[in-house]
C-alpha cells in the first residue's frame, strides 16, 4: 500500500470515528434546542386596515370613459389619486346612494372624501368615473367618393390609485347579487 493511500484511509477512519462519537454524545445529551424567546400575549385586536387598490393603468379614446369600482362597508377616508397625460379629465366619485363628488384637472387630480355611516347604510358599492369634461365632438370628414375611416384618438393615458375603508365580503356578495338580479 502506498503512503498516500494509507493517509487517506487513516483520514477516512478518523472522520468516521468523529461522526460516531458525535452521534453517541448527541443522543446522550438530548436533542439540540434553539433559544426561543418566552411566549408573548396575543397582540390586541386592531381595526382592519384601509384597503388600497392601485395604481391601475387606464387609457381611453375620445367619446369613451373609464370606470373603476370598489367596495367599502365602513365609514372612513376615501382617497382617489389620478395622474395622466392627455386632455383634461373630470374625476367623479359616485356614492352608493347616487350622490357624486367631482374634480376636474389637467394631469393630476386628488379627490378626498370621508364615507359616513349614512353612506355605507345606503350600500357598499362605490364607483369612480373618468371622462372628458366636454362632450365628445362628432368627427366630420369631407364628403368623398370613398369613405374615410377615422382612427380613434387617444384622450388620456395614466394611472389611478384608490384608498378606502375595508369591506365586509358577505355584504359585497349580497350587494352584487342584488345588482345582478336587477339587470
Amino acid at each position: 500500500m502506498s503512503a498516500a493511500r494509507s493517509v487517506r484511509y487513516r483520514f477516512a477512519g478518523a472522520c468516521l470515528r468523529l461522526l460516531l462519537l458525535g452521534s453517541v454524545l448527541g443522543s446522550a445529551l438530548g436533542p439540540a434546542r434553539a433559544a426561543l424567546p418566552p411566549p408573548q400575549a396575543p397582540a390586541p385586536k386592531l381595526p382592519p386596515p384601509a384597503s388600497a387598490q392601485g395604481p391601475q393603468a387606464f387609457d381611453f379614446m375620445v367619446g369613451e370613459q373609464a370606470s373603476f369600482g370598489f367596495a367599502a362597508s365602513q365609514p372612513g377616508p376615501i382617497s382617489i389619486t389620478v395622474t395622466w397625460q392627455g386632455s383634461p379629465l373630470l374625476v367623479t366619485l359616485v356614492k352608493p346612494g347616487g350622490g357624486i363628488l367631482e374634480r376636474q384637472g389637467s394631469g393630476s387630480v386628488i379627490l378626498s372624501y370621508t364615507a359616513t355611516a349614512e353612506d355605507v347604510r345606503q350600500g357598499v358599492l362605490w364607483n369612480v368615473n373618468l371622462r372628458s369634461p366636454q362632450p365628445a365632438q362628432p368627427t366630420v370628414s369631407p364628403v368623398h367618393v370613398k369613405p374615410v375611416k377615422q382612427q380613434p384618438q387617444l384622450l388620456a393615458r395614466g394611472t389611478i390609485a384608490l384608498h378606502h375603508p375595508p369591506a365586509d365580503p358577505s355584504l359585497v356578495q349580497a350587494a352584487l347579487k342584488a345588482r345582478q338580479a336587477k339587470v
